[in-house]
C-alpha cells in the first residue's frame, strides 16, 4: 500500500493540508424580557384579533366585547421586571369582570390554546435565536 494519493492524475505524494477551523463562541441570552417579547406580543395580538372576530351579540344586539374596537385594538404585553414575566392587558378604561373574562376565553381560542396560534410558533421560534447568539452581536 503506498502513501501517495493520486488525485484526478496529479501525484499528492506524502503532502497534506489543514484547515484551521475556530467556531463562534455563542452567548446564552437568557434575559426574559429579550425572550419572552415576541410570543407575549404575538398573544397579544391573536387575543386582540380574536376578540375582532367574536360574531356572538349581547342581548341588546351589540357585537359582544367589540362595540368600540377599544379592547380589542388596545390589548398589550406589558413586561413586568419585578416579576421577570409579561402579562396581556387590557385598556386601564377597559377592565374586564371575572365572567367576562371566563367568557371571552369561551369565545377567544388564542386565550384557551394561545400554542395553537400559527403567530406564537413564528415567534417561540425567533426566541430560539435570541436565546443562543454570537458573541458582540447584542
Amino acid at each position: 500500500m503506498s502513501d501517495d494519493l493520486d488525485l484526478v492524475g496529479k501525484p499528492f505524494a506524502g503532502k497534506h493540508s489543514s484547515v484551521e477551523f475556530k467556531p463562534a463562541k455563542l452567548e446564552h441570552n437568557l434575559d426574559p424580557k429579550d425572550l419572552g417579547k415576541g410570543p407575549a406580543e404575538a398573544l397579544a395580538r391573536a387575543i386582540g384579533n380574536g376578540i375582532k372576530s367574536i360574531s356572538a351579540t349581547s342581548k341588546d344586539g351589540h357585537q359582544m366585547f367589540n362595540v368600540t374596537g377599544r379592547l380589542a385594538n388596545g390589548i398589550h404585553a406589558t413586561f413586568d421586571a419585578a416579576a421577570g414575566d409579561f402579562r396581556i392587558e387590557t385598556p386601564p378604561d377597559r377592565a374586564l369582570s371575572r365572567l367576562q373574562i371566563d367568557r371571552l376565553v369561551e369565545l377567544v381560542p388564542a386565550l384557551s390554546e394561545p400554542l395553537d396560534n400559527p403567530g406564537m410558533e413564528v415567534a417561540l421560534v425567533e426566541s430560539l435565536a435570541i436565546l443562543m447568539q454570537t458573541k458582540g452581536a447584542r
